[in-house]
């Protein structure tokens, strides 16, 4: 199967602002923000002698079986904003800033599904040919508190909360004109942290440390399933809801640190806690046994007809794409040629993400599991820096890894996309 998209986006933005000139001891800013968006995307699926084997195609011709499903979106987005925001001088070493931010978001979509009527007329994520259009608004309030406090010329301590918004849609890619007209309710979230900022040994080392706690309300997750409504789809679809209550905390750590005039050392640490605390999506799956068999544990009969579905409950769960730690590393020395010959530079880095999830029900089958994957790169820079000439290898350890999975029928099977293997190559560059 190949998916493929063409995409066509154009966007005007504006934005005021006035700002004070700082007397007093109180600085503040006010502004308005305006947004216009257009995206056109054509996302087609092509499944080639589908039920058949795959290495048996000749493609030098149309496979006879060849199967293609194109789904047609458009959006205008406009938004607009108003904001506010003042920082208080306590003290030389105390502040106190406060925010306030109003956001208007209207979307106006127009989506429309096409099953290829000229070579096999199959539905498989696309389940009819439909054309809908459809619009709606949001609107938010959102602020931010937060207290810096320079403890030393060289270290800032803060913390803050703060308000989040992000604004409802439409599910991409719908298989049903039901499913495309149906909109999904806006996000939003409260996050708290606290800080250190720091310059260390005569500011070779910066160091900064983060601790955060975010929870959402509303969080909009994207699943791809089997719908009781649409038992004839034995692949699945994707349908994008809004998950009830989640919550994150985690810790980041960041460093660069000068060890001499010619090395560099670098890299960041992230830990994640991630858990659905509330999550049964108001789209049923469809029940076992093809509709026909009692709801499982994890999950909530409809009603007392197996054929009306089942509500999951994802509630404990790991969020999506949220691996518990991730970490990368680098090195990096400069040698000066000298006598106007420019520089020569070696990079080596590293980069390590832990296990994730590409379904809210943490099924195995949808699981990437932890990997690693160095890179190296040589260059030399002209003393006048407009040319640059380097060779580069990327996962040098070919390191065989996922980056999206998604299952089908039921969690039975899955499909992944794999990252690159080891490439290496020459690049050269020219500044002018």
């Amino acid at each position: 199967m190949t998916d493929s998209a063409i995409e066509d986006t154009e966007q005007l933005t504006q934005e005021f602002r006035l700002t004070s000139n700082g007397s007093d001891g109180l600085q503040w800013v006010v502004g308005a923000f305006y947004s216009l968006e257009d995206v056109e995307r054509a996302e087609t699926f092509c499944i080639p002698n589908c039920g058949e084997d795959v290495r048996a195609v000749n493609y030098a011709r149309l496979p006879d079986r060849l199967i293609v499903n194109t789904s047609l979106q458009e959006n205008e987005s406009t938004s607009w904003a108003v904001y506010g925001q003042a920082t208080y001088q306590f003290t030389d070493t105390l502040s106190l800033t406060g925010g306030l931010r109003y956001s208007y978001e209207e979307k106006d979509m127009k989506a429309a599904a096409v099953i290829d009527q000229g070579i096999a007329p199959v539905g498989v994520f696309l389940q009819e040919n439909f054309a809908v259009s459809n619009d709606d608004d949001w609107g938010n309030v959102s602020g931010k508190l937060a207290l810096d406090w320079q403890a030393t010329d060289a270290a800032l301590v803060y913390a803050s909360v703060g308000t989040g918004f992000k604004s409802g849609g439409f599910s991409g890619s719908a298989s049903t004109e039901n499913r495309a007209d149906e909109p999904f309710d806006e996000e939003t979230a409260i996050t708290y942290e606290i800080g250190l900022k720091s310059m260390w040994f005569d500011d070779s080392l910066r160091l900064n440390v983060a601790a955060f706690f975010t929870d959402y309300e509303d969080l909009q997750v994207t699943r791809f399933f089997r719908p009781a409504d649409n038992p004839g789809n034995s692949f699945g679809e994707f349908v994008t809801n809004n998950a009830g209550e989640a919550e994150i905390s985690g810790l980041e750590i960041e460093f660069t640190w000068r060890a001499t005039e010619n090395l560099e050392l670098g890299g960041s640490y992230a830990y994640l806690d991630s858990e659905f605390t509330d999550f049964t999506p108001n789209v049923a799956d469809l029940a076992p046994g093809n509709g026909t068999l009692p709801c499982g544990p994890e999950s909530t009969a409809v009603s007392a007809d197996p054929a009306d579905g089942c509500i999951p409950d994802y509630s404990g769960k790991q969020l999506r794409q949220a691996p518990r730690t991730s970490a990368n590393l680098y090195g990096k020395y400069i040698m000066e040629l000298g006598d106007g010959h420019g520089n020569l530079s070696a990079k080596l880095s590293y980069r390590y993400q832990d296990n994730s999830f590409y379904d809210p029900d943490n099924n195995d089958i949808t699981r990437i599991p932890a990997y690693r994957i160095w890179d190296g790169r040589v260059a030399w820079n002209s003393a006048d820096d407009k040319w640059e000439v380097a060779g580069w290898i990327k996962n040098i350890g070919d390191e065989e890894y996922r980056t999206h999975v998604y299952s089908q029928r039921g969690g039975t099977i899955a499909f992944a996309t794999f990252g690159a293997p080891r490439t290496s190559g020459v690049t050269v560059t020219f500044n002018y």
